[in-house]
C-alpha cells in the first residue's frame, strides 16, 4: 500500500524530446564503471532512465560516495541467465526484491527507469517513471544516492545509453565577452577580454563538470595601461594619464633644450607609449638667449654667430686708411713727427685736465676726511 501511494506522488512523464545520449560500454569482467566520469551523477535527482543492451546480468549501483566499496543499492537486471532480477542493499548480498522474467536483449536496447525517494527503491520498464513497475523495496535506514555505476559479467558485456541532461549555468563577467557558449556537461565556454583589457587572472576557457560546476577560476580582465614615466635630470613630467588614449607631457629642465624625441606622447591600445622618448641636451650658452633668438639648440646659435662674423668682417682693402697709405707719401722728417706728437698728446692732456680739475677739491676732501 505504501508503494502504491508513493507511485502516485512521484508520477512523472519523460519529455518527448530526449537530450543527446551518452554511451557507455561495460566488459565481461564484473567491474563497476563509474558514471561520474561520463558526466552522469545522481545528486539532485530522484529518478533516472537508461537503455541497456546485454545478454544478461546488467548491474546498476546507487552509491552515496563515488566508490563501489562503500554502502550502495545494487540492482540486478536479467541476472541468472536473464531469468531473474533483484534489489540488494550491498554488492552480492541477498536479494530483497525479485522479478523472475526475461527482461534483457542481446540485440536490441531495452529502456528502464529506477527511482529512489524516502528509502523506496523502485524499478520499471519503459519511458514513463512509475509505470510498468516490476520491482520495489523499502529500506528503513536509506542511503543517500549521489552517484551511479554500472557493470556486466557472467559471460555478458553491455552497451548502455544515458541521457546527457547536465547543464551548467552560463556565467558572464565584467569586461569580457563570450566567444563560444557550451554549457553541456564537458562542454567548454570560451571568453575574451574586451578591447583595452587583458587577462589578469582566472581562465578564459572553462569546462562544465558533472556536478554542474565550472573548471578553473572566473576570468578577471584588467584595463590595459601604459607604464609610468619618471622625470629625469634633463626633463620633468608635467602631466601623465596612463590609460589608453591618455597623454604624457614632459618639459626640458632649466639649462636644457629639446633636441629630439617627443615631449607629448599617447598611450596606445597595446599598453605602450607612441613616439620616442624626449632628449633634452644641456645648453652651451644661456638657454634664455637661445630662446630669445628663436634657436632650438646651442649648435644652431653657433652656426648663426659664424654667419654674422662672416657678414660683419671688415674688408681692409676698402678702408680709408688703406687708400691714404696708397695715395699719400710718408713724411719721416723730425719736425713733422714732433709736431704730430705734440698736437696729439696736447689734445689728450687738455681733455683730461678739463674733466679732472673740477673734481680735485672733491677728491681732496675724500682722501682727507673720508667718504660722506
Amino acid at each position: 500500500m505504501k508503494v502504491e501511494i508513493y507511485r502516485t506522488v512521484i508520477f512523472v512523464l519523460l519529455p518527448q524530446i530526449r537530450a543527446v545520449d551518452i554511451e557507455v560500454s561495460t566488459a565481461d569482467n564484473r567491474k563497476y564503471v563509474k558514471l561520474s566520469t561520463h558526466c552522469i551523477v545522481a545528486a539532485g535527482r530522484s529518478f533516472y532512465t537508461f537503455q541497456v543492451k546485454a545478454k544478461n546480468d546488467a548491474h546498476i549501483a546507487l552509491m552515496s560516495e563515488d566508490d563501489d566499496a562503500r554502502p550502495l543499492y545494487e540492482i540486478v537486471i536479467g541476472g541468472w541467465g536473464n531469468k531473474k532480477s533483484c534489489i540488494r542493499t550491498g554488492k552480492q548480498l541477498p536479494c530483497l526484491s525479485t522479478y523472475q522474467q526475461t527482461v534483457l536483449s542481446q540485440t536490441a536496447y531495452r529502456l528502464f527507469w529506477v527511482s529512489w525517494i524516502g528509502g523506496y527503491i523502485v524499478v520499471g520498464e519503459g519511458d514513463v517513471v512509475n509505470k510498468n513497475v516490476f520491482m520495489s523495496y523499502h529500506h528503513s535506514n536509506p542511503y543517500h544516492v549521489n552517484f551511479f555505476a554500472v557493470m556486466t559479467g557472467w559471460s555478458s558485456s553491455g552497451q548502455w545509453k544515458f541521457s546527457n541532461d547536465v547543464r551548467c549555468t552560463l556565467q558572464a563577467f565584467n569586461n569580457t565577452r563570450i566567444v563560444e557558449n557550451y554549457t553541456d556537461c564537458v562542454g567548454t565556454t570560451t571568453y575574451e577580454c574586451d578591447s583595452g583589457y587583458f587577462l589578469h587572472s582566472g581562465n578564459l576557457q572553462r569546462t562544465c563538470f558533472s556536478n554542474r560546476t565550472w573548471s578553473g577560476e572566473p576570468p578577471y580582465c584588467k584595463q590595459i595601461s601604459c607604464p609610468q614615466i619618471s622625470s629625469t635630470v634633463s626633463y620633468a613630467i608635467q602631466h601623465q594619464d596612463t590609460d589608453i588614449g591618455g597623454n604624457v607631457t614632459a618639459v626640458c629642465s632649466d639649462n636644457f633644450r629639446h633636441s629630439s624625441g617627443h615631449l607629448t606622447r599617447e598611450c596606445t591600445s597595446n599598453g605602450s607609449w607612441d613616439g620616442e622618448e624626449p632628449v633634452c641636451l644641456r645648453c652651451r650658452c644661456p638657454c634664455s638667449l637661445i630662446g630669445q633668438q628663436g634657436f632650438n639648440s646651442s649648435s644652431e646659435l653657433e652656426q648663426r654667430l659664424k654667419q654674422l662674423k662672416r657678414e660683419l668682417e671688415i674688408a681692409k682693402n676698402s678702408t680709408s686708411s688703406f687708400y691714404r697709405k696708397r695715395n699719400c707719401a710718408l713724411d719721416n722728417r723730425l719736425s713733422s713727427a714732433s709736431l704730430g706728437y705734440l698736437c696729439g698728446y696736447g689734445v689728450i692732456i687738455s681733455i683730461a685736465v678739463y674733466l679732472v680739475i673740477p673734481d680735485l677739491s672733491i677728491l681732496y676732501r675724500h682722501f682727507r676726511f673720508g667718504a660722506d
